[in-house]
């Protein structure tokens, strides 16, 4: 059996048609999918049965993992003409981004990363069996699962005031508040970011009537709703995707000391060159 085959899905002629023309763009989303994996072929090559170096290391290794997977998927998304789908992950690899990036800021917040793991299962076993209306059989489940969690967190439960990754202290008497995604993306310059792009993919995950023009069009008779693949929002989420991939890059090549930031670099400005010239050919394509 080969390595690699093609995955057995099927769209409209007349979309592929549509996707052809984006070929440019998607043609560098696929070099920054093999910049990414021989970053982790290099890595798994020169730290061969070292292990990782610092709960740092560590951290980063785990966000670009998941980005790195969030981005695969964004781009077999918009290989198949969904776009508004494609949208949605963006958010996942924008929170992926400014997660790294506020960790990377005070190391030391790794070990929180890291430790929250559990602490977050036990808040939210504690929360469930909080409530009035949970069936007999549902409860016995979740406080048998509360005993099994409660000596896993015995040493870090302390470190978590309040069911939250990172918090920030309050005056006497005053109880902790949680470090919003917000406060991270300020923290880290993204904060405009989070305002503007971040909102819009947000709309499309949760479908709120602004991101409506991601799944709609208009014909003769009127609007209707896009049920299949079609060209719509994927020339953004192709390129917003592959962009937060890339910047993702950036800061693991950091992290780990791979000296490949200008190879990063170079990627960003291909990519941005590229999904331009398609704009410009294809501007009612890239909606």
């Amino acid at each position: 059996m080969p390595e690699y085959v093609h995955a057995p899905v099927e769209i409209p002629a007349s979309v592929m048609d549509d996707l052809t023309k984006l070929g440019e763009l998607f043609d560098v989303t696929r070099e920054v999918a093999q910049f990414g994996q021989s970053m982790i072929e290099r890595l798994g090559g020169e730290r061969e049965g070292t292990g990782f170096g610092s709960d740092l290391e560590t951290a980063a290794y785990v966000i670009f993992g998941k980005g790195f997977k969030t981005f695969h998927s964004a781009r077999i998304l918009c290989l198949h003409g969904c776009g508004a789908d494609a949208l949605a992950l963006c958010g996942s690899l924008f929170e992926n981004l400014v997660d790294l990036l506020y960790i990377r800021q005070d190391p030391s917040r790794a070990r929180n990363y890291l430790a929250f793991e559990q602490v977050d299962k036990y808040y939210q076993a504690k929360k469930v069996l909080s409530r009035l209306d949970l069936a007999d059989e549902k409860r016995r489940a979740y406080e048998g699962y509360l005993r099994e969690l409660t000596p896993q967190v015995e040493e870090s439960l302390g470190m978590f005031p309040i069911q939250s990754c990172w918090w920030k202290a309050a005056g006497k008497g005053s109880k902790a508040a949680k470090v919003t995604l917000r406060d991270r993306a300020e923290g880290v310059g993204f904060g405009a970011e989070y305002d503007t792009l971040y909102y819009i993919f947000c709309g499309y995950k949760h479908t709120v009537p602004g991101a409506a023009s991601g799944f709609i069009f208009q014909h003769a008779a009127g609007v209707d709703v896009i049920v299949g693949p079609n060209v719509k929002g994927v020339h953004g989420a192709a390129l917003h995707s592959a962009m937060y991939f890339l910047d993702l890059c950036g800061v693991f090549q950091d992290v780990y000391r791979l000296d490949v930031e200008a190879e990063v670099k170079a990627l960003i400005q291909k990519l941005l060159q590229a999904g331009d010239r398609v704009l410009r050919a294809h501007p009612d394509l890239c909606e």
